[in-house]
Formats: structure tokens, C-alpha cells, sequence
């Protein structure tokens, strides 16, 4: 009964219920006028005919928009844009979608030899600077000043992204080649904590940002 109720109205429904109300009507009137012969025998013939024309003009208009002309479907593909705007989804489903995004990138992408790293966060690390760097690279330069001269380094900074009303905090560094990767947040730290990260070509790599400054 309450998914009755929430079914949205269309116009297509109201004209529907109206060519049945006014068949159904007619219907009544002329049952009642041929069972009392109120208006007398003339009446009972001109009802009768009206009720036949109103049969012969309802029948296929009330055909075609019940059957040829049904209305649109209400619960689109979950993957369209429309439906992330019409529908609630959770941060699992929006950060799938965001990586679905990125897949789609890579395989457009002519240069199939790279990867892509998305670093997701809370919402309490909006705004934070992440920092990435070949592993050979990041042990090469002991101190942190070394690595800002590195012309490998990228820089990614942890911003909101929405999908319908869900809202999700990640950053992408794609065009990546393949092996292993130092992801750290302390930049100018001679001996930051860092995660290790593997890229493979042709797919999209996920780190979670977990670990505090």
C-alpha cells in the first residue's frame, strides 16, 4: 500500500482515469435511464446511441494509451546520470562509480601503458596534499628538500567530488607507469610515514588515506 502511494502521478495516468470516468458514467446513466425509462422511449434511443458513440471514440484512444503508449519507466539504469540525481546512493557506490569513470579514461586512452591511483579520504582531510613518487626515486633522496627537485614527483591535493547527493573526498594521479609508489602527506619531511602502492597498466589502483601527519 505505501509503495502504491508513492507512485508518482503522470499526465498520461490522469487521462487515462478520466476517458474511464466519463465511459463509466455514461455507462451508469444509461443503465439507469433504460432500466426506469425516465426520459421515455425517445431519450432511452438517443442515450443509448450517445453511449455508442462515446464507446466507439473512448475504446481506441483509451487503446492506445494503455497499451502503445505506456509511460516511461521510473527506476532508470543506476549507472545513468539521471538516475545518481534522482536517487540516494551510498559513499561505496559513489566511489565505484568514480573508478568505473576512471576505467573508461584508461580504455579511451591511446597510451594503454599507464595506470591510475585514486587516493580517497574522510571528510576530515578535505583539503589535504598528497605527494607521490617512484619508490627508486623516493629512496634515492634521503631528505626532504631533495625530493621537490625530483622531476618525477606529482602532487594531488584530497577534494570533494558528488555523486547525486553523496559526496566523496579522493584525488586521482593517473598517466602512471607501471611499479611500485611512495605516497605521503608530509611534504619537506626528511622521513615521512608513506604507503607503498603497486600501478599496473591498464588499471585503476586504490589507497585509502588511513595514517594522520
Amino acid at each position: 500500500m505505501k509503495q502504491w502511494l508513492n507512485t508518482p502521478v503522470t499526465y498520461g495516468c490522469v487521462i487515462r482515469v478520466l476517458l474511464i470516468g466519463i465511459f463509466g458514467f455514461s455507462l451508469l446513466a444509461a443503465g439507469i435511464d433504460w432500466a426506469f425509462n425516465i426520459g421515455g422511449p425517445h431519450w432511452t434511443t438517443v442515450s443509448t446511441a450517445i453511449l455508442a458513440v462515446l464507446a466507439i471514440i473512448v475504446a481506441p484512444i483509451g487503446y492506445i494509451l494503455v497499451f502503445l503508449s505506456p509511460d516511461k519507466d521510473t527506476h532508470p539504469d543506476p549507472s545513468s546520470y539521471e538516475s545518481i540525481n534522482a536517487h540516494m546512493i551510498t559513499s561505496e557506490q559513489a566511489f565505484e562509480l568514480l573508478q568505473k569513470q576512471e576505467e573508461t579514461a584508461l580504455k579511451a586512452n591511446s597510451n594503454q601503458e599507464t595506470g591510475t591511483l585514486i587516493v580517497s579520504a574522510s571528510r576530515d582531510n578535505r583539503g589535504t596534499t598528497v605527494y607521490l613518487l617512484p619508490r627508486d626515486e623516493f629512496l634515492k633522496y634521503k631528505i626532504g628538500k631533495e625530493r621537490e627537485s625530483s622531476k618525477q614527483k606529482r602532487i594531488g591535493t584530497i577534494t570533494r567530488r558528488r555523486y547525486g547527493l553523496t559526496p566523496i573526498y579522493v584525488t586521482c594521479f593517473r598517466d602512471l607507469r607501471p611499479g611500485r609508489y611512495n605516497v605521503w602527506i608530509d611534504w619537506g619531511k626528511d622521513n615521512p610515514e608513506s604507503r607503498i602502492v603497486q600501478i599496473e597498466k591498464s588499471t585503476v589502483s586504490e589507497l585509502e588515506l588511513d595514517w594522520r601527519n
